[in-house]
């Protein structure tokens, strides 16, 4: 299941750039605190999630679930269809919001949330402090309706890596979000 989050260990390094160009334009041209501590933090929770958990330590109490769920799927959905496409899009952020909703709310997954919230700024490096808990925490475990649907996990897991992707751009301050239109 993690493997087809590739996606996010190849976007990284540019999430990762971009992070130290924002800790430099906040020092440099706004002239602001930034919390390297915080930063640096964040940097080794996703070199440890990424290079040392998944690779070698890959595991999911929610893999029994996925599998059944692939196994036993209702129907395989092309992905051709623009519909199919739709459905999945908004499946998945439907799934992802529930996972959010119940990270805030349910002791089990805050444990694991948590993390993401500990920094007490909002920047970019905070986007990527996902904590190195979440297979067994079972978050997996939102996305298996959709492939008991029947879509495959490579775009199941590929869409989510891309919602994470966009919500990178919501993790600062100084960048208007679309309030800003009011």
């Amino acid at each position: 299941m993690h493997s087809n989050l590739h996606l996010l260990r190849y976007a990284l390094p540019v999430v990762i750039a971009i992070a130290a160009i924002e800790a430099a334009v906040l020092i440099f041209v706004r002239k602001e605190p930034y919390n390297w501590k915080a930063s640096l933090a964040s940097l080794g929770d996703a070199l440890a999630r990424d290079f040392v958990i998944k690779p070698y330590l890959n595991f999911s109490i929610a893999l029994p679930a996925i599998v059944w769920a692939v196994t036993h799927n209702i129907g395989a959905v092309p992905l051709n269809p623009w519909l199919a496409f739709l459905v999945l899009f908004f499946g998945q952020e439907l799934a992802y919001y529930w996972f959010h909703r119940c990270s805030h709310r349910m002791r089990w997954l805050w444990a694991t949330h948590a993390v993401h919230h500990s920094p007490n700024e909002l920047n970019f490096s905070a986007a990527y402090r996902f904590g190195i808990t979440g297979g067994l925490s079972g978050t997996a475990l939102f996305f298996v309706p959709l492939l008991w649907l029947g879509f495959p996990p490579p775009a199941v897991f590929g869409t989510l890596g891309l919602n994470l992707l966009y919500q990178f751009w919501l993790h600062t301050n100084w960048i208007p979000k679309l309030g800003w239109l009011e």
